[in-house]
């Protein structure tokens, strides 16, 4: 089964090449009827970010070098650490990156994740994504989902270094996520990332998702 869009795994090199490292700690999840009732660091999706930001600080992040925009849509990826705003603070993660179409008004969250790479090695980053998962699916107990769990061992992906990764995704009926996600970089991934191993905990809307699955 082909969950949140295999592109993932090109998009997160191309945008966090120069982030700063993040320390990871678990997130408190609430008990989850649909994927909107999971946040990260306060934030969910459908929230708008207006009701962190205001315009100009918005549109700053969207026009960072750091922001990546998807080819032939109005969808970008912005980048928030705790070095580039004071509005939130960040008490679980250093670095979210969160997605919003730039014409919507309202700059609503489409997919928000939170990351980490102060792993060691890829399985030290899989015992915490087991540990992860565990703690979601004790939350999502009698709902209807899809689980899966999935590997993509070749070091190279759609002509860019991107390296190992380990998947495990719940998907809701809606065709909204939770997608918890191990990378490795090979040695030439190494260098031009500057980080070796990475965690990823992400929640996409149910129209994001689809989307992803379009442009796969």
């Amino acid at each position: 089964m082909t969950l949140l869009g295999r592109s993932e795994k090109v998009l997160f090199v191309k945008i966090f090449l120069s982030v700063l490292v993040i320390i990871f700690s678990l997130q408190s999840w609430i008990k989850a009827d649909d994927v909107k009732d999971f946040e990260i660091e306060g934030i969910s999706v459908s929230d708008s970010l207006l009701n962190f930001f205001n315009k100009e600080k918005i549109s700053e992040f969207i026009n960072h070098k750091s922001s990546y925009n998807y080819s032939n849509s109005d969808y970008t990826i912005i980048g928030i650490s705790k070095s580039n705003q004071n509005s939130l603070n960040l008490s679980t993660y250093e670095h979210l990156g969160i997605t919003i179409n730039k014409k919507d008004i309202q700059y609503k969250v489409k997919s928000i994740a939170g990351q980490s790479y102060s792993f060691a090695n890829i399985i030290e980053c899989n015992t915490k994504q087991k540990i992860i998962a565990k703690d979601i699916k004790k939350e999502l107990i009698g709902n209807s989902i899809n689980e899966d769990i999935w590997e993509n061992d070749q070091w190279i992906s759609g002509g860019v270094v991107v390296g190992k990764s380990i998947m495990h995704d719940f998907v809701f009926n809606d065709e909204s996520a939770v997608r918890i996600i191990c990378y490795e970089l090979n040695e030439e991934g190494k260098k031009f990332a500057n980080w070796e191993v990475k965690l990823d905990v992400i929640i996409n809307s149910k129209e994001f998702n689809k989307f992803l699955k379009n442009i796969e």
